[in-house]
């Protein structure tokens, strides 16, 4: 028996039962509304939500070094990360991130000399050609620093212990370029000599690691200096030997 064969009232009997079964096969559009609305609110929530926290807390700044640095907020803060972790890339995130704006920037040249000092004398116990290069530039940099004597002082002996260190590590320093660096150490090492604008050596302004660096090359490079009835050395000397 087929559709066609039936009467009509039975045609239209079977049609109204398809079409029954075909709409409760399909789900209501109440039914859906009802479902989807929720989601949809919680998906609006969630977008506005991390928007207002990536607003409130900005994605943070690293410094492209091999070990990643998170930035501080101040100057202070990234040199204690660096003082706790003792890591040179955390050293040089403070040089990096907390450039001094000027003469009138203390705290920011305070930390940054304390930062060149560190990150250079753990380049210099590290060694290799390519250390020494990165303590050289940070000891010059102070050593040009007038304005604070420690600071300059720091800047001549860490010259003086580059350069004693660079006569081993770099090939071909000999002859004429070994006369070269004893000069530039002789020429740094005089200049500890001398008093400083508060009226003490500038070997006293040196922490002990660095005095006794520089006693070791007084001995090495000018044995006069050591033990002379003249030399303004007498008095620092005297404390760490």
């Amino acid at each position: 028996v087929t559709v066609a064969s039936l009467p009509a009232e039975g045609r239209l009997e079977v049609t109204r039962q398809l079409q029954a079964v075909i709409k409760g096969n399909q789900p209501s559009f109440w039914l859906s509304y009802k479902f989807l609305l929720p989601i949809s609110l919680l998906a609006l929530i969630s977008i506005v939500s991390g928007v207002a926290l990536a607003y409130v807390q900005p994605i943070p700044e690293f410094v492209s070094h091999q070990q990643q640095t998170l930035r501080k907020q101040t100057v202070k803060e990234q040199f204690q990360v660096a003082r706790w972790s003792g890591k040179p890339e955390d050293y040089r995130a403070v040089i990096d991130f907390f450039p001094p704006l000027g003469s009138n920037d203390y705290e920011t040249l305070q930390y940054h000399n304390y930062a060149m000092k560190n990150l250079g004398i753990i380049l210099l116990k590290e060694k290799g050609e390519k250390n020494l290069l990165e303590a050289l530039k940070y000891f010059r940099g102070l050593s040009e620093n007038e304005i604070h004597p420690p600071s300059q002082a720091t800047g001549w002996a860490g010259l003086a212990c580059v350069y004693d260190e660079m006569q081993v590590t770099i090939q071909g320093a000999s002859g004429n370029e070994f006369d070269q660096f004893t000069g530039l150490i002789r020429e740094q090492l005089e200049k500890l000599e001398e008093n400083s604008p508060w009226n003490n050596p500038y070997f006293d302004l040196l922490d002990k690691y660095l005095q006794e660096r520089v006693l070791h090359l007084i001995e090495k490079y000018n044995p006069s200096f050591h033990g002379s009835a003249n030399t303004r050395f007498n008095r620092a000397i005297s404390k760490i030997s």
